[in-house]
């Protein structure tokens, strides 16, 4: 009796177990057959619904696939994997039987990446053939099982064919049923968005982004046209159709796009990591993506549109360095990144003059290129490139020779020649002004004057003429670039009035220079779009053809802690000293030179009660005036401004300035002035052929 009992209880324990597989088996093979709502998302996604699903249901998701394979082969139940052959397949059964263990066995691939589970999913496939024809979900996933075959293979041509087959054979009458009204007739087809998402990622996610499969072009169309079969608001790939067409493009090139887009979204990414492995990291993949898309690109439209965004790349890491932001303090950025930014920097320059033409002579180049006749494209990606380019020349600078190193002073000397060199070309020639930026006219400035700094080092070092003359050429052309930089000019004078300054070269040089830009200046300044500045202008108009030939005067009483209280002090003494010189007291004189050397001249009048009697002082306040030219406007904070990263009415007046002060130029009847390009471009090609020797 006893072993009845037990036999019976066993009995409906089994019955019981046997039941609650049944029904978590019954939950498993909706969760399966809805898997199209996971498997878009990615393997972590799938891979933490598959988790969820085994919690709920109380059986591992490996139990379930496992069970399923008995029902259609002679194998029998095994949590390992196994890989089944023709000769293990049972005929004759149910259709839905080997459908479900087919894509029970995908979805194992796809978790797993074991390319034995795939293998399984496409033997089975073969024995629903009846039924593809008139199943559209079993025909989409024999098709979604096959694509996925041959990108694991790596064949750009058959996996091409695949994701045709699965557009043209699914997809498209699907959405014809849609619009038909027929597709309330299953679940599937009411669920047609994300088949056609599924779709989509498999072309961009897993083949381009995770296989970085190439030549996928002709798929361009697909992903178009999918895109436009359900709402836009609803599909996560939108950016890619959108970004097929505009100026940061490359004529429809879906590789590219998809490259393109990865690659800004981890830069964005990187921007906004606290530590410094993510941060890195994420630099890292943004530029193998910048690599692959420029790889990838057709048109150096395209080209440039990857470089714009891979310089922005580069000087954001430049700025954090600068910033000693502690997430670049990595043996990567110590050791490798400077000559990724730096072939980042030659490869700019190249693409820049491969697109470069002339106005009136563009047609060719933007037709071979995919620029949009009649549009700004144009134009504006050659600007925006230049500009690019030029932030990362100068942050890369600025780095380099903060580090003291001679052979990083080496490095920066050489760009800032490249750059003087480089943008002579668009500068002095005709028909490329709309193709230059406006804030290349600050920041060849900037060029200048480093050169002239380098200039400064080598003549305190070896006293060459060479040098002598390159430091003048260097230093005029930057404060004609950029008059607002007199705090370079002022300690370029202080330093040369040790050595050989006074000299006929800065007579030569600023003199007559000192009168055109300041004619320029006041020409250029009448345009509205700068009457903010408006009284700046108009001083530092008036304040240039005192202060440059008055420089060697009064260099050797200059005094400021601030490179903003040098300019002033420099200012406030040739005011001072064009106002004495009306007076032919050479006592004044003294007395006034000799009271700003031990003093300073932070307080113009003190020192004029100081030194004058009081009938003179009396004569000298009439002659200066009401004291504004003792109390010079902030030059150093409008110089500043102009280092910001967006244009400003300061750089289109710089711009136009530049254009202004050249008419002048030709004018001119002194010979150093009238050639000062052609001076400044030789200056910086001898450096460059030393340092190429």
């Amino acid at each position: 009796m006893m072993k009845k009992v037990v036999l019976v209880a066993a009995s409906l324990s089994y019955f019981l177990v046997s039941v609650a597989f049944s029904h978590a088996a019954d939950d498993w093979n909706k969760f399966v057959e809805k898997s199209y709502i996971h498997i878009w998302k990615g393997r972590p996604e799938l891979s933490l619904a598959i988790t969820n699903q085994a919690k709920a249901t109380g059986i591992p998701f490996r139990s379930y696939t496992a069970s399923l394979l008995p029902k259609v082969t002679t194998k029998g139940i095994s949590n390992v994997p196994i890989e089944i052959s023709e000769s293990d397949i049972r005929p004759g059964k149910a259709t839905h039987l080997y459908f479900q263990a087919a894509l029970g066995q995908f979805l194992e691939y796809l978790k797993s990446n074991k390319r034995s589970f795939l293998n399984n999913a496409l033997l089975l496939t073969e024995h629903i053939k009846e039924a593809l024809v008139v199943r559209q979900d079993y025909r989409y996933w024999a098709l979604f099982f096959n694509a996925h075959k041959h990108l694991d293979d790596g064949n750009r041509a058959e996996f091409i064919k695949a994701v045709y087959s699965i557009w043209r054979e699914v997809l498209i009458p699907m959405y014809q049923d849609r619009l038909s009204d027929f597709s309330t007739r299953n679940e599937f087809a009411i669920n047609y968005k994300l088949h056609c998402i599924n779709t989509l990622s498999l072309i961009i996610d897993q083949a381009i982004v995770g296989k970085r499969m190439s030549g996928l072009f002709p798929l361009g169309a697909v992903v178009e046209n999918i895109s436009q079969m359900f709402p836009t608001d609803q599909n996560p790939y939108l950016a890619v159709v959108e970004n097929f067409n505009g100026r940061s493009t490359d004529a429809s090139n879906l590789n590219f796009t998809v490259a393109f887009i990865k690659a800004r979204n981890e830069y964005i990414a990187q921007l906004r990591a606290k530590r410094r492995e993510e941060y890195e990291k994420l630099f890292r993949d943004a530029l193998m993506y910048f690599d692959l898309a420029y790889h990838w690109a057709d048109t150096n439209k395209g080209r440039a549109a990857v470089l714009k965004e891979r310089a922005k790349a580069m000087t954001s890491v430049w700025i954090a360095k600068d910033s000693a932001d502690p997430r670049t303090d990595t043996p990567y950025f110590d050791q490798i990144f400077l000559n990724k930014s730096q072939k980042t920097i030659d490869v700019c320059l190249d693409t820049y003059e491969r697109l470069a033409a002339p106005a009136g002579q563009r047609q060719k180049i933007m037709h071979d290129n995919a620029f949009v006749p009649g549009t700004d494209q144009y134009t504006t990606t050659l600007k925006e490139l230049w500009k690019a380019n030029a932030d990362l020349v100068e942050w890369q600078t600025i780095n380099l020779c903060a580090s003291g190193k001679y052979d990083n002073k080496q490095h920066a000397q050489t760009n800032h020649a490249r750059q003087i060199v480089f943008a002579n070309k668009y500068l002095a020639g005709h028909g490329y002004k709309d193709i230059v930026p406006s804030t290349a006219f600050y920041l060849l400035g900037n060029n200048a004057a480093g050169l002239a700094d380098f200039s400064v080092d080598r003549l305190e070092n070896f006293d060459s003429r060479e040098s002598l003359v390159q430091a003048y050429n260097f230093q005029a052309y930057s404060i004609m670039l950029d008059p607002f930089n007199l705090d370079r000019l002022v300690q370029f004078s202080v330093f040369l009035s040790k050595n050989t300054y006074p000299s006929k070269l800065y007579r030569d040089y600023f003199v007559p220079l000192g009168k055109i830009i300041s004619e320029s200046i006041k020409h250029a300044a009448t345009d509205d779009r700068y009457a903010i500045y408006s009284k700046e202008l108009n001083y530092l108009g008036d304040t240039i053809p005192r202060l440059f030939p008055r420089l060697p005067q009064v260099t050797a009483y200059v005094r400021g802690e601030t490179p903003d209280a040098y300019v002033r002090s420099a200012i406030i003494l040739s005011n001072l000293f064009d106002a004495l010189s009306s007076f032919s007291s050479e006592r004044v004189a003294k007395e006034v030179k000799l009271f700003s050397k031990k003093r300073g001249v932070d307080n113009p009048k003190d020192v004029l009660k100081q030194v004058l009697s009081k009938d003179m002082y009396g004569k000298v306040s009439q002659s200066i005036g009401n004291g504004r030219q003792l109390n010079p406007y902030d030059f150093d904070k409008l110089y500043m401004e102009l280092g910001e990263p967006a244009e400003i009415p300061l750089h289109l007046f710089l711009e136009r300035l530049y254009y202004t002060t050249q008419n002048e130029i030709r004018k001119s009847p002194d010979r150093m002035v009238f050639n000062i390009d052609k001076y400044v471009v030789e200056s910086a090609s001898a450096m460059l052929r030393k340092q190429l020797r």
